[in-house]
């Protein structure tokens, strides 16, 4: 095992030098390939690449910093049109609310609410006792 890494080794370190791609390349970077003994799936470059930005943002707190603030920029960019919404939406309610006509309809209408409450709770009360002496 050590003798086939370290013949790969020379290998990647002379197709640097020559700036040439080993044959097996293209399938590694493809299909990606097998740690023996370790996983079933294939390691694959997304895979390198996860654990190097893992690493990256562990080790280095400018490098996670930054990607933090970038979250929260992209987090304020999609609320300013919800800012306005609600402004808007505070805005209507207030001015409805503002007429008395509307305000004494709204009062109306809770006071025949709660009026109706009591009697509401005494036939709920009837038909909870009624369901449970079944």
């Amino acid at each position: 095992m050590l003798e086939q890494d370290v013949m790969a080794a020379a290998e990647v370190q002379d197709a640097l030098i020559s700036r040439t791609r080993p044959d097996w390349f293209n399938s590694l970077v493809q299909k990606g390939w097998y740690e023996p003994g370790h996983q079933p799936d294939p390691i694959t470059l997304g895979h390198i690449f996860a654990l190097q930005f893992r690493h990256k943002i562990k080790y280095r707190p400018e490098v996670s910093r930054i990607l933090v603030q970038d979250g929260l920029q992209s987090l304020r960019e999609g609320t300013k049109g919800i800012e306005a919404e609600l402004i808007e939406i505070r805005t209507a309610l207030d001015q409805l609310l503002s007429s008395k006509g509307v305000q004494l309809a709204l009062l109306d209408a809770l006071d025949s609410t709660l009026g109706e409450l009591p009697a509401r709770m005494v036939a709920l009360k009837t038909n909870s006792s009624a369901r449970e002496g079944s």
